[in-house]
């Protein structure tokens, strides 16, 4: 079984509790407050799951999305933070499968069936 790519877009770089390497077992996580950093990763590991702050203050969050859709179409989506203007920055065919509070922690990210971790 491949590692699975997680790729974590926003303005904190710090990864939570759990997220760190090593500790997360069969998955890849990077992460990135920057669209350039988050292109060179999406292109050296690819990605299976986004979590991502689409109000991200380094770039445009919707336009870095509708990119990264394109070429990740099967990737499992989640948005990170609390931003209740997000129905008007977000592509309407974007397939958004949660949502995580600030901080992320791996309890919240486990909720989700793409992330399977014992504790």
């Amino acid at each position: 079984m491949h590692a699975r790519s997680v790729l974590i877009l926003d303005d904190d770089l710090s990864l939570p509790p759990g997220l760190e390497s090593g500790t997360f077992p069969l998955y890849r996580v990077s992460v990135a407050n920057r669209g350039v950093e988050a292109r060179k990763l999406m292109d050296e590991s690819g990605m299976d799951l986004c979590v991502i702050n689409p109000s991200w203050a380094e770039s445009n969050g919707s336009a870095i999305l509708d990119e990264m859709r394109s070429r990740f179409p099967d990737a499992f989506w989640i948005l990170l933070g609390d931003d209740p203007d997000w129905n008007g920055k977000l592509p309407a065919e974007l397939e958004i499968h949660g949502v995580i509070d600030k901080p992320l922690t791996l309890e919240a990210l486990c909720q989700y069936p793409i992330v399977t971790y014992d504790f």
